[in-house]
């Protein structure tokens, strides 16, 4: 065979009869056997691809077109083989001769005049493919010898001039693909390519004006700014065709030109700066053309506007003062698109909502996306007024139910960020309001915005439970089912607001309302939230609901027997979640006579999900069942051992948890085909088995629950440790990088790590030689791998994994004496010289995420020259949320405090000073930081080295207590600076280590006074420091843990220092009572009660204020408040105990007049509360 002149014989008839098949035969099996015989083909290259080559030369005019979209795909990795690229294997001469005739038919297609240039531009991707993957390809530092093939590029150009609008189309489209290829050269074109823009912009061809537009954003997005800036003149011309393309209707070319103007934003969103305003006008006009246009160009146009908001939200409200309010009135606007004002909402009703898809609703659900993130973006100090207009204009248009619906879906979307209670006690009357409106969606959209005002807003359920449960339960009456399901799914959210006895006030109606719905409905959607409500109610009164149980159970075990439907899944998986949320609320002793009958129910369910054919249905069940058995454990505790066996190992229901983790046991379970989804990537273990991607997901879960069960059954699980260990082992071991890589994606092996240091805990408790054992074999097993990491993602998943291991082994500082006795000497687990060799190793890896996260922003600044003066002072960086070299280096430095738990004097006497002081000293250091990044990068990355420096300082203050006094000058002046910073996450830092450092230090006059000004101007000036000044990645919750520490770090400044609490009485009206108890920080709020307690019960004068009256209720009210709301058993034994010396009509006959009536009411459960004798 001659590969200048291909033979066609009797095998290339074979093949194109085989081509024939797979394009279009009906036959399903003769397809198949056709892709088989072409599968087989594949073993010979050479043939192969001259063949396809051949056929978009001569062959028929109608397998053209597919010859060339298999030959592209031989230029790229083949799934089912094993990533083999079979043109690599091709022969030289056939890959040259294969490049030259492409070429040539790209230039000169023969076909039909309505099928040539369909065949060319399949042409021109397949060539674009074997440019960039094999003829001009990148090296490893991303290079390419673009004079390797420069043919391609300028028959491209040159096709490019001709008059056929669609060959000129097609040309400009492939020279769009090629710019990444051939950088260089496209510069060296500058000036033909803007005489072509010249061209194209005038052509009378919409299409061909529509390809301009797209080259010009081709350009902006593979070349510099100072490169791309000379276009920006072509912004008002790109403005004009897309007006053009809106009048003339052209919806295709108008998505596809607005879609890729959104994909340059997300590069380089400055280049539309010249002309924001001209784009905010254009893009309502588009959004609003709802008589002219069809959805998707408009989708497409809403996307971009928000989008532009987001990459540069303070460039677009300098640019337009009005660009806030266009974007709310655009989505608003859309969100109108919802039905017709005729429908009564009736096919609404009948759908269930987890089956529904209303696809006439997708307008509707994208404006309320925007709204969202318009105010994240834009903040609601700048939008805010616009906000609550559009909410205000719309609600009152009553002619329209679409109206008031758009403006409950924007309270839904925009609820999160309302800060003023006053605007809050607004939004909540608005929605309760609607509850009763006469339209159905308009009642279904209240109920739905209500649950996201509770969910956001927690607090609002104390001044608004009685107007909402008076409507909730008027509401469970509504003659639409699906509304029903609404009002009780907005239930949820308040529930889990609402303050335990406050809920005791309507248990009873509301679950004897329940319970009556479930015997007497038989709406799906409506059983499954009654039983959500209900577990909802008995998770919240816990002890209160055991007059209720034993009457709900054997409904719910009966209720599990009878739903054997497919469709009835959900209703199942509701079902167990409710029954384990029941033994929460009643406890290991009432519940232990339903467990068995309960787990049984559930592995059986577990079996029976696997063989389902609705696999989405399966991946539900599967989640509760999850979250029920975990929340099981979490009741029965040590008594969950005679189920750990089945559970991990499995049985006759099915895989045990533990054969889930094994890859050759889910191999052996699998079945691999080609009919799998896309998304499932297929990874080939080294034995050649295969297992899908989505696996990966369903093996942490396992190690999630794993986990779950050694925390909880403690000792009850070491028998088990040898095998799971043995599990895990295997997991650690692969040394297949791209099968680590997987596992390290999906978290697999950190959630391995996870249930290792949970057992390592266990054993530290009850069999330090064991322990020492499990710490050394997961260092031998981990450190080697992250000594070698270079990917700032691999590095921090195996530092957490170190550090959780290591830390795991030691008693936490706020453990209580008696608890901290369980452990060991800890000291014994690692030897000196491997704590040294340990530290290095996370020194050089600090190092290394400092020095490659420049490098990555210097590159970047590269590309930025030029155009560093267009950006608005102050914006806001990516590199806030998306800093992966920093979440590495703070995973590094929790190894580095782990260090210091395990071996204080070591580490004080020949670490502290020699590494780590300097080190902190270098964290801190402007001066290091590369003046050649952008100015934003700088302050970012400034801001983030403080962090880390602090979160350091805190481990010093923890562990190495006074004796790591020595190192505090390294740190202490910036950080007071720091008390005040802007940024929460650098605030939040600083105000821990004052906390921390307050027990050593608070009677230091100058330091506690010093901090205690800073800290209190914080708290007293909450806008400053709020939301609306932190970066739009900011959640409200990590917000409210900053000011949790720095209510804390008062707390702890007046705790330890009573000159400075006397001194400062009002404080403790003003800065901490009113805060008492933190609700956000889980483990440090139990701290400051148990210290409060133990100043109150010394009857500290600077505490009780010498005893007074209104004092003293407040301080009693945050005992009470703080009574088992969290997991700390030693804080209620404490308030109890306390509480417990008190006469028992103490409190009514004195100081009931200072409580509120809520904290009266959790006062009197307190005292009656019988005191546990442990």
């Amino acid at each position: 065979m001659s590969v200048g002149n291909f033979t066609v014989g009797e095998e290339y008839g074979q093949l194109v009869h085989i081509l024939r098949t797979m394009q279009s035969s009906t036959d399903n099996n003769a397809r198949k056997q056709a892709e088989a015989a072409y599968g087989a083909a594949k073993k010979q290259p050479d043939f192969l691809v001259q063949a396809l080559v051949q056929v978009i030369k001569d062959g028929e005019v109608d397998l053209k077109d597919y010859a060339a979209i298999l030959l592209r795909r031989l230029f790229l990795p083949d799934k089912m083989l094993d990533d083999k690229v079979v043109f690599a294997d091709a022969s030289n001469p056939v890959k040259q001769a294969c490049t030259e005739q492409l070429l040539e038919c790209f230039k000169n297609p023969v076909g039909q005049p309505d099928t040539v240039e369909k065949i060319r531009r399949h042409i021109g991707n397949a060539l674009v493919t074997l440019a960039d993957q094999h003829v001009v390809a990148a090296n490893g530092e991303g290079e390419r010898n673009e004079q390797q093939w420069p043919d391609l590029l300028r028959v491209t150009c040159e096709l490019t001039t001709v008059e056929n609008p669609d060959t000129k189309v097609c040309a400009m489209d492939i020279l769009t693909e090629l710019l990444p290829i051939y950088p260089k050269s496209m510069k060296n074109l500058q000036g033909q390519m803007h005489q072509l823009l010249e061209q194209c912009f005038g052509s009378e061809s919409a299409k061909v004006r529509k390809t301009a537009v797209l080259l010009v954003l081709g350009m902006v997005m593979n070349f510099k700014a100072k490169e791309w800036k000379p276009l920006q003149p072509c912004l008002p011309v790109i403005i004009r065709v897309l007006e053009n393309l809106a009048q003339l209707k052209q919806n295709e070319y108008l998505t596809e030109a607005l879609e890729s103007m959104t994909e340059c934003c997300e590069y380089e969103a400055i280049f539309f700066k010249p002309e924001i305003t001209m784009l905010a006008n254009l893009l309502v006009q588009i959004i609003g053309a709802r008589d002219n246009l069809e959805q998707t160009p408009r989708s497409a146009a809403l996307e971009f506007f928000i989008t532009l908001a987001e990459q540069k939200p303070k460039m677009c409200m300098s640019q337009c003062a009005d660009f806030g309010s266009y974007l709310i009135k655009a989505a608003m606007d859309c969100m109108m698109e919802v039905g017709t004002i005729e429908d009564d909402g009736a096919d609404w009703a009948e759908i269930m909502d987890d089956e529904e898809d209303d696809d006439d609703d997708e307008l509707f659900k994208l404006g309320g996306e925007v709204i969202d993130r318009a105010i994240s973006a834009l903040s609601m100090k700048k939008i805010g007024a616009s906000y609550f207009q559009a909410i205000g204009v719309y609600v009152q248009n009553t002619a329209d139910w679409r109206s008031p619906m758009s403006a409950l879906s924007a309270v839904s979307e925009g609820v999160e960020y309302v800060e003023k209670d006053d605007h809050l006690d607004q939004l909540m009357d608005l929605c309760l309001k609607h509850t009763a409106h006469s339209h159905t969606r308009v009642r279904a959209q209240s109920w739905h915005a209500l649950s996201r005002v509770f969910a956001d807003h927690r607090e609002v359920t104390d001044r608004w439970h009685k107007q909402y449960m008076e409507a909730t339960l008027q509401g469970l009456s509504d003659p639409v089912l699906r509304v029903q399901t609404k009002n009780l799914g907005a239930f949820l959210y308040f529930g889990e607001a609402l303050d335990p006895v406050l809920m005791e006030l309507y248990a009873k109606p509301l679950l004897e309302k329940l319970v009556e719905k479930i015997k007497s409905c038989e709406h799906r959607g409506v059983i499954e939230e009654c039983i959500t409500s209900i577990a909802v109610v008995a998770g919240s009164i816990e002890k209160e609901f055991a007059p209720f149980y034993d009457h709900i159970m054997p409904m719910l075990k009966q209720f599990i027997r009878a739903s054997k439907d497919e469709k009835e899944t959900r209703l199942r998986g509701k079902a167990f979640e409710c029954m384990s949320l029941f033994g929460v609320a009643v406890g290991k002793d009432r519940f232990k006579n339903d467990v068995t009958d309960c787990m049984q129910n559930m592995l059986t369910q577990g079996g029976q999900s696997k063989s389902m054919q609705d696999k989405k249905n399966a991946d539900v069940l599967t989640d509760y069942l999850k979250d029920a058995i975990e929340r099981v454990a979490g009741v029965m505790e040590e008594d969950m051992g005679p189920f750990l066996q089945v559970l991990l190992f499995g049985g006759g229901h099915g895989s045990g948890l533990m054969q889930v983790l094994d890859l050759a046991h889910a191999a052996n379970h699998m079945t691999v085909t080609d009919d799998d989804e896309e998304e499932d990537e297929i990874i080939q273990l080294q034995n050649g088995q295969k297992v899908k991607s989505a696996y990966f997901k369903e093996m942490a879960d396992a190690a999630e629950t794993v986990c779950c069960l050694v925390q909880n059954s403690k000792k009850a699980f070491l028998p088990h440790v040898p095998k799971v260990c043995e599990g895990l082992i295997k997991l650690f071991s692969i040394e297949d990088k791209s099968l680590r890589t997987s596992l390290e994606g999906d978290d697999v092996l950190a959630k391995c790590s996870e249930v290792w240091a949970a057992i390592t805990s266990v054993l530290a408790r009850s069999d330090a030689n064991m322990c020492q054992q499990m710490i050394m074999e997961y260092c031998k097993l981990n450190l080697k791998w992250l000594q070698d990491a270079d990917d700032a993602e691999e590095i921090c998943m195996l530092a957490k994994g170190v550090a959780e291991v290591l830390s795991s082994a030691c008693p936490a500082t706020s453990l209580p004496d008696d608890k901290k006795k369980e452990y060991g000497d800890v000291k014994q687990y690692l030897d000196t010289t491997y704590i040294q060799q340990i530290y290095d190793c996370c020194e050089a890896k600090l190092g290394y995420c400092f020095q490659e996260r420049e490098k990555s922003l210097l590159k970047e600044s590269e590309w930025r020259e030029g155009a560093e003066g267009d950006d608005v002072e102050g914006e806001r960086n990516q590199l806030d949320d998306m800093d992966e070299h920093h979440e590495a280096n703070v995973a590094l430095s929790q190894i580095i405090g782990a260090l210091m738990q395990l071996n204080p004097p070591y580490y004080t006497e020949n670490i502290l000073m020699r590494k780590t002081d300097p080190m902190l000293r270098k964290f801190l250091d402007k001066s290091i930081i590369s003046k050649k990044l952008q100015k934003k990068d700088q302050e970012v990355i400034i801001s983030k080295n403080k962090i880390l420096a602090y979160f350091i300082a805190c481990d010093v203050c923890e562990h190495l207590m006074e004796s790591g006094t020595q190192s505090w000058p390294a740190f202490l002046n910036n950080l007071f600076v720091d008390l005040q910073n802007v940024d929460y996450e650098v605030r939040h830092a600083a105000s821990y280590f004052v906390y921390l450092a307050a027990r050593i230090a608070g009677s230091d006059e100058s330091f506690a006074t010093q901090a205690l000004e800073k800290l209190v101007q914080v708290l007293k000036d909450p806008a400053e420091y709020g939301k609306a000044a932190q970066n739009k990645y900011a959640s409200v919750d990590d917000i409210k843990l900053a000011e949790d520490n720095t209510v804390a770090a008062v707390f702890a400044l007046l705790a330890y220092s009573p000159a400075l609490s006397q001194k400062h009485q009002s404080l403790w009206e003003e800065c901490i009572l009113p805060k008492l108890p933190l609700k956000i920080d889980t483990e440090v709020g139990p701290q400051v009660i148990i210290k409060l307690i133990e100043l109150f019960a010394a009857e500290r004068a600077d505490v009780t204020n010498n005893g007074n009256p209104v004092r003293v209720s407040k301080v009693c009210a945050a005992f009470a408040e703080s009574y088992k709301v969290s997991d700390s058993e030693d804080m209620d034994k404490k308030i109890r105990l306390l509480f417990s010396k008190f006469p028992p009509t103490f409190f009514e006959t004195t100081l009931k007049q200072n409580f509120t009536e809520t904290q009266w009411k959790k006062l009197e459960k307190l005292m009656k509360d019988p005191l546990s004798e442990n």
